[in-house]
């Protein structure tokens, strides 16, 4: 074939942006250098894209020729942009779209919510806020924003050293400081125009790190087929916890039975959703969602997951908590504390979300073709999560599911009609149905079976254990990206999310440069030598560089999108001499976009290197040219004089470097290089002794105690309240009518440099009632926080009070025994677990004088749960299992006023206040106190008994809590005495490691007062 006067010689092309506004010339559109765009209307009405199935309003940025105020508001608020265009036909679908998306949000909102250690109905109020600001300031017309499961994974990771559930009120105040944080860095890196930075994230590290995930979430839904509770977060130590520890003997066959049915119904029903109705897919909000058209990245993925971390309730573990809380969100004020523990969290969380979120809306730009504007999302997200902050709300983050149903990915069940977004509308309609939900459907939505919902995560995660399939076309194209892929992949399973994707993208970075700079040794030069290519005026040539990788793939990528009218696009691989995965996945979508548009893009290449790699990915159907001189007829097909025109028939041979060489013997045809054995051997044994490790540290952190291992040493003061039992002191003479009062008594705790801690009092309140029994009340004898609420209990009326701003609210009345008798609890002890306060007395049996049992009312204990309901349980047989292990059975005896739940180390940790193998004596019974510490698993079927410290028996335990950020390893626990002749009283406050290492001796509180209720603020 020879040159043509239609033939142009093309040595160094850039393209310039072409502008797709329609009030402008076709010459208007002309791009830099010699590539030449259609010249006739006709040939730009056949370049328009074929691919749009619904009329979209797309964000457009402001023309030249506005003002700079137009400008400006059409840029930071898009909602100017689109909304004037609004056609009212469209609403229909918005309407539509937003109810189903909203449906949708309900259960995956809560489930979410409870993966971030929050109340159930704080998952819902993230669907509202953050949803109505991305609506203003987002430029995807379909992408969903609110909770999503990693990010709510890595809210809980960040807020850690708060323990959420004996200290509610500080653990939302700092999800509140978080979200706003979240959302100043989004939007300072929205205005400074940092949008790359996703770049950083490589297609490999993105499969690695969701393949990972999968692991760790579905590790965590195995708690729920086991009927337990864990809360462990890495895949290895959730095995450990339910396969090596006590909790294996608690594992609960109904639950499981629940969970295997569930998951074996879901599995058909989307196999046969699959293969049934592969052409007209249905929306199935108990399975995935199937689309022919989207491409369901593997970062969005993860949005099948569903909570970790709800609690089970009953005997069968399948009701989570219900909403506690009806109407629109709360207004809560960030307290900006502890920012040193929150900022490195919070730009993690801005990373991981921005990335997803800005996935899934290149997603769907691509597909109805409209323009996104990267940085503007930062700008949407940081608005959504700031503002969120105010109302209740944690970072949120795209949603696949959601945002892949406003986008058309199924027909509506019942009207068969699309689901498409026709305009982000829809981000408008779907809160106001979460808010009628919170006012009117509650009673619908208070219970989801857990085990159900883990079954959901199951099946859905198994399309993520199919991507270890990448790492055979890895193996054989890049050993950098397969060693990034494990390097993620363990850090991930065995540290967690953070390690995992920092880790990720370090050792990315350090393999791109090596191979760079390996391919410039191999092959000197940058391609001066090549010969120019030459091709018909109205194609489109793009020159890549020497190097294609994830970190610029983007650019050349866009480079192509902005060459839309044209109906042909050549991109120039002749220089390539290194390309990684993330590039090879870019050419082969950029084919099969350019294909679907009606349109060709050809690939040009001077050897078989870049072809080689593709077919080794698995990439066959992308074709690579190594001619100079095209000739593209109308199919976009090339001539058969293609077939003679290969560069590497010329007298190729004969061409010599500077030294000599052979170009064609050099490595400059980068043949695929053999993969050593020893390579791979090495990968694995680090691999190996990484994992063996992690899981030699977890079980001796398991099974001794004495290493703390807490995130408590990074703080240094706790404050604290204490309550008194003044007994008959605690009538108030001077009123006649009656009035009793307990005194409510503030310190703080600090840590000194050594490692002890000191105490400090700085603030006393009276807490007075006008409700007794039998002339006696307010002998508050615990103190315990729940739900957000401070509680202390009446160990002679029975009565349950609320402390709100130095006052005491009477909110139940506890009966002892079933709760079928006229007299009160006798409180001494409470704690929380599952979400529900468990209440309980003294634990010992009332005795006749000839020693005969009377009764064991309280051997009984209340449970309280969210919504106030009452019930009794018989602990008998548990008090005197811990009878048997202290070596005191009946008739000996122990007292109980310090037990606790420990939410990490799954055990019931219990101080007895006295501790006799003799009969009770009421003469010698305050000469019987204890130094015994007790650890019982959650059924009581394995019980430890220690004992810590010297014994002073005139002192005994009253009540403890665990050291707020010390993984439940370190007790601060009460003392108090009785001398009954000299009627006085007094308490003590010490410190110590469940191995019995002293961080604070016994330290007189001063007042002479017996406290026997202790809590942190």
């Amino acid at each position: 074939m020879g040159n043509s006067s239609t033939e142009k010689q093309v040595t160094s092309v850039e393209l310039a942006p072409v502008n797709h506004d329609e009030t402008k010339g076709p010459n208007d559109a002309v791009p830099k250098g010699n590539d030449i765009s259609p010249n006739t209307e006709s040939e730009k009405k056949n370049s328009e894209p074929t691919t749009v199935v619904a009329d979209v309003i797309p964000f457009e940025k402001s023309k030249s020729g506005t003002s700079c105020c137009a400008r400006f508001w059409h840029q930071y608020f898009p909602i100017t942009s689109w909304l004037p265009k609004y056609k009212k036909e469209y609403f229909s679908f918005d309407l539509i779209a937003g109810l189903t998306v909203g449906i949708m949000a309900i259960p995956q909102g809560m489930a979410y919510a409870m993966l971030a250690n929050l109340p159930p109905i704080y998952g819902l109020y993230g669907c509202i806020t953050p949803v109505f600001m991305y609506g203003l300031f987002g430029t995807s017309s379909h992408v969903h924003i609110g909770p999503f499961a990693l990010v709510s994974m890595m809210v809980s990771s960040t807020l850690s050293y708060i323990n959420a559930d004996t200290n509610q009120e500080d653990y939302l105040l700092a999800v509140s400081t978080l979200s706003l944080i979240c959302g100043i860095l989004f939007i300072i890196l929205g205005v400074c125009r940092c949008g790359v930075v996703t770049r950083l994230l490589s297609e490999t590290i993105v499969t690695a790190f969701t393949t990972a995930s999968a692991f760790n979430i579905g590790g965590s839904q195995l708690k729920h087929y086991w009927g337990v509770s864990c809360d462990a977060d890495v895949f290895l130590e959730i095995i450990r916890t339910l396969f090596f520890t006590e909790t294996r003997k608690s594992f609960n066959w109904w639950a499981f039975l629940l969970g295997g049915s569930a998951t074996v119904l879901l599995y058909l029903m989307k196999w046969a959703n699959k293969k049934l109705l592969p052409k007209k897919p249905v929306v199935v909000f108990a399975g995935d969602l199937h689309s022919g058209d989207v491409d369901l990245r593997p970062e969005a993925s993860l949005e099948s997951e569903v909570s970790r971390r709800l609690r089970h309730r009953a005997r069968y573990s399948a009701l989570s908590l219900s909403a506690d809380r009806l109407g629109l969100p709360p207004m809560i004020i960030p307290d900006f504390k502890n920012l040193d523990k929150i900022i490195p969290g919070a730009i993690m969380i801005c990373i991981v979300g921005y990335a997803i979120t800005v996935s899934l809306g290149k997603i769907f730009a691509r597909r109805f073709d409209y323009p996104l504007d990267d940085n503007q999302e930062l700008v949407a997200l940081g608005a959504a999560s700031a503002v969120g902050a105010f109302f209740s709300c944690y970072p949120p983050a795209g949603s696949l599911s959601r945002s892949a149903l406003a986008a058309n990915c199924g027909t509506f069940l019942i009207l068969r009609r699309p689901l498409e977004a026709r305009s982000p509308l829809h981000n408008f309609i779907s809160p106001l149905l979460i808010i009628l939900c919170l006012f009117i459907l509650t009673d619908v939505i208070i219970y989801i079976p857990n085990a159900s919902l883990a079954a959901i995560v199951i099946v859905n995660l198994f399309s993520l254990f199919a991507q270890f399939a990448e790492l055979k076309p890895l193996w054989r194209t890049s050993w950098a990206d397969f060693l990034s892929f494990l390097v993620c992949l363990v850090l991930t399973i065995t540290l967690g999310t953070e390690a995992g994707l920092i880790g990720g993208v370090v050792s990315s970075l350090l393999c791109l440069v090596i191979c760079i700079l390996v391919a410039r040794k191999q092959a000197p030069g940058d391609g001066k030598g090549l010969e120019p290519l030459t091709v018909p005026e109205n194609v489109g040539v793009i020159t890549c560089p020497a190097s294609l990788h994830f970190l610029n793939r983007d650019t050349y990528r866009n480079r192509v999108e902005a060459s839309l009218p044209r109906k042909k696009m050549v991109m120039d691989l002749r220089r390539v001499r290194y390309i990684d995965a993330s590039a090879l996945i870019t050419l082969k979508e950029l084919q099969k976009q350019w294909n679907k548009k009606e349109e060709r893009i050809f690939f040009v290449a001077e050897t078989d290197y870049v072809e080689s790699k593709l077919k080794a990915y698995g990439a066959d159907d992308v074709k690579v040219r190594k001619s100079s001189v095209l000739d593209i007829t109308g199919e976009g097909q090339f001539s058969s004089s293609y077939l003679f025109s290969f560069l590497f028939l010329r007298s190729f041979r004969d061409m010599r470097t500077s030294e000599g060489q052979s170009l064609l013997n050099n490595d400059y045809h980068r043949k695929e290089p053999r993969r050593s054995p020893v390579l791979f051997f090495v990968i694995g044994a680090l691999s190996c002794v990484v994992v063996i490790y992690f899981l030699m540290s977890s079980i001796s952190t398991f099974y001794t105690s004495h290493s703390l291992r807490s995130d408590y040493s990074k703080s240094k003061n706790f404050d604290l309240l204490i309550v008194a039992d003044l007994d008959k002191k605690s009538r108030v003479d001077t009123d006649s009518k009656g009035k009793w009062y307990s005194v409510m008594k503030k310190g703080q705790l600090t840590k000194q440099p050594n490692g002890t801690f000191s105490i400090e009092w700085v603030d006393e309140t009276k807490l007075y009632t006008k409700i007794s029994e039998a002339g006696r009340g307010m002998e508050l004898s615990a103190l315990v926080r729940y739900n957000n609420r401070l509680y202390s209990f009446d160990d002679r009326t029975g009565l349950v009070f609320e402390v709100v701003n130095g006052k005491a609210i009477p909110r139940h009345i506890l009966m002892e025994g079933d709760g079928n008798n006229d007299k009160g609890q006798k409180t001494e002890w409470a704690t929380v677990k599952d979400g529900k306060m468990y209440v309980g007395s003294f634990g010992k049996e009332y005795t006749n004088p000839d020693g005969s049992i009377k009764n064991t009312n309280n051997m009984w204990i209340s449970i309280i749960d969210s919504n106030g309901h009452v019930e009794h349980e018989d602990w008998t047989d548990r008090f005197n299992k811990l009878r048997d292990a202290a070596g005191c059975p009946y008739p000996g005896y122990m007292i109980h006023e310090a037990i606790s739940w420990s939410p990490h180390r799954k055990q019931w940790v219990i101080l007895p206040r006295r501790v006799s193998k003799k009969p009770y004596d009421e003469n010698l019974d305050e000469r019987r106190g204890s130094n015994t510490v007790i650890l019982a698993s959650e059924d009581f079927s394995e019980i430890e008994v220690r004992k810590i410290t010297k014994k002073t028996p005139t002192r005994g335990f009253s009540d403890f809590k665990f050291l707020p950020g010390s993984k439940d390893s370190v007790i601060v626990a009460l003392k108090s005495e009785e001398n009954e002749e000299e009627k006085t009283q007094n308490s003590y406050i010490m410190v110590f490691n469940l191995d019995g290492t002293m961080l604070m001796e016994e330290t007189e509180i001063p007042g002479m007062m017996k406290f026997e209720g202790l809590e942190f603020m």
